[in-house]
């Protein structure tokens, strides 16, 4: 039987950069590359895959996403607390506080 894996590039690239920020070669960030390759290749090798599409975010991507739905993420920038703000929260309040002040953004203007 024929499987196809589709991969979301952009974000399994992120999830690597920022999971593995410490995986360096001297002066040069690997970690997202070897995330997104490894997660790959083991996909590959466990589930039996025969063909894998990854598609990638393009230059204005976001058109696509707000023709289908106009309000996409369009008021929740303006909801932020600018990032001074948010340091001066971190700073005084802690990450635990500034994550729910973000998550109470984000669940107000949902996806």
């Amino acid at each position: 039987m024929n499987k196809t894996l589709i991969v979301d590039g952009n974000s399994l690239l992120k999830l690597g950069f920022h999971g593995l920020k410490n995986f360096q070669n001297q002066t040069k960030h690997l970690g997202g590359v070897f995330f997104f390759l490894n997660t790959i290749r083991k996909s590959i090798a466990e589930d039996f895959f025969s063909k894998i599409i990854v598609a990638w975010d393009g230059e204005r991507n976001y058109e696509y996403r707000r023709k289908i739905y106009a309000p996409y993420k369009s008021k929740r920038r303006a909801e932020y607390p600018s990032i001074a703000d948010q340091l001066d929260d971190i700073y005084h309040n802690g990450v635990d506080a500034w994550k729910a002040t973000i998550k109470a953004t984000k669940d107000k203007y949902t996806k």
